[in-house]
């Protein structure tokens, strides 16, 4: 039997820590009572309504079920109370026994400005929220598991009947609301909390978003018209990699920073005493590095019957996944996508920003998609077209060179590397 460098090294390191570790250090199950926490804001209290103004406007909405509470805490307190949502959460979150606590933390929202459609008479907007469902150690301040809860909000409304505070008011009905339950926070929580390890550490290698980078020839592209500013959508970058990778590969993973901090703020609210009680928690050392590089993208339109014409979004990326204490690259491809519509001319129809993070958003997801599903790695390979209506159509690829031999069976083996690496956590 022949065995590689990498899988020489592994075998000589993992057997040699069997021998250095103790064991106790080891992630074991947690059976003991895990106090509920609240909703929190993974930033220091005074800068949550500089980062989230939308979310905290909304978040400051009290309840009308619930003397004394926020509405969203209310609404999570009775649905978790009618439908646990992890064995042994105690709801009032003052159980001595408990040694982990669980919270929803917010962090980060973004606003892409959306449109006027002046003609309809309707305003068109596109909202993404980030947080994550965390679950950690108060008394020793360290991380255990995490797992992304993520946002989609768009939607149309009456120009008319637009008031000052609108978009905290669309916030409050993502959070939760009783007509469509199934796509709001509340219930993105409950499903993504499900991937949690119920473990006393970190159970695994732990993956994290280390890296997003963006074409520096193509940094003219922020410019008016793109309502975003370069900072916030390499942010926008980190949080969509870090909630496609636990999405698709359901595993747990660090919250995405900037800065790749070694520890995470949670600012707790505490419904009592209406203030928020900050706490510092480390988090643990990455393992699985994932590392993101957006290409830019381009709208080439084409004029049709007046006053219509045809818009072409294109976009690439690349994204690269290294096993850290190794020290070894396990994937390295580059994927591209691209969206065809048709709008007026005067492109008042559109929000660059919303229709590029969109289609972003869109290829990322896909990406982590086509590492963990054989027959849709095979697929995107060739091209994967969604038409969604008649002059609507979106393609996503992932790019096979006919320079590099055998191309595609270098992807299936990257690909398993990945998952082997992976199926341990």
């Amino acid at each position: 039997m022949t065995m590689n460098r990498r899988k020489f090294n592994k075998l000589i390191l993992s057997t040699s820590a069997l021998t250095l570790i103790p064991k106790h250090i080891y992630a074991a199950p947690y059976n003991r009572p895990i106090n509920w926490a609240g909703t929190s804001f993974l930033v220091p209290s005074s800068r949550i309504g500089v980062v989230m103004p939308i979310i905290k406007k909304a978040f400051e909405v009290p309840s009308e079920i619930m003397q004394g509470a926020t509405f969203f805490n209310a609404s999570l307190y009775k649905s978790m109370e009618n439908k646990p949502i992890i064995k042994n959460l105690v709801l009032d979150g003052f159980n001595k026994d408990a040694k982990l606590a669980l919270t929803l933390g917010f962090a980060s929202e973004f606003d892409f400005g959306g449109f006027d459609d002046l003609k309809k008479g309707k305003y068109f907007y596109l909202i993404r929220s980030f947080a994550h469902s965390i679950l950690y150690n108060p008394e020793e301040r360290l991380v255990v598991s995490s797992v992304p809860v993520r946002a989609k909000i768009s939607g149309k409304g009456d120009i008319a009947l637009r008031k000052e505070g609108w978009k905290s008011k669309v916030m409050k009905e993502s959070f939760y609301n009783d007509e469509r339950p199934e796509i709001t926070i509340l219930e993105q929580f409950r499903i993504m909390s499900s991937k949690i390890s119920l473990t006393n550490k970190w159970r695994g290698k732990a993956p994290r978003v280390t890296s997003v980078t963006f074409s520096n020839k193509n940094k003219k592209l922020f410019n008016d018209n793109f309502k975003l500013k370069f900072e916030d959508f390499i942010e926008f970058l980190g949080q969509s990699c870090t909630a496609a990778f636990s999405y698709k590969l359901n595993l747990p993973i660090i919250p995405y920073s900037v800065t790749e901090s070694a520890a995470a703020t949670i600012s707790v609210f505490n419904d009592t005493e209406k203030m928020f009680q900050e706490v510092e928690t480390a988090l643990p050392n990455t393992e699985i590095s994932i590392r993101l590089h957006h290409k830019g993208w381009m709208f080439k339109e084409k004029p049709l019957t007046p006053p219509m014409q045809q818009v072409t979004l294109f976009i690439g990326l690349k994204i690269e996944i290294f096993d850290v204490g190794f020290d070894q690259k396990l994937f390295s491809q580059t994927f591209t996508a691209r969206n065809r519509g048709v709008e007026d001319m005067e492109g008042t129809t559109r929000s660059d920003a919303g229709a590029v993070c969109t289609l972003t958003e869109g290829l990322i997801e896909r990406a982590f998609k086509s590492i963990v599903d054989d027959q849709y790695r095979k697929k995107m390979a060739k091209g994967d077209i969604l038409i969604k209506g008649s002059a609507i159509s979106e393609r996503y690829k992932l790019n096979i060179s006919k320079k590099i031999p055998n191309h595609l069976n270098k992807i299936n083996q990257q690909s398993k590397d990945v998952m082997d690496v992976l199926k341990n956590l």
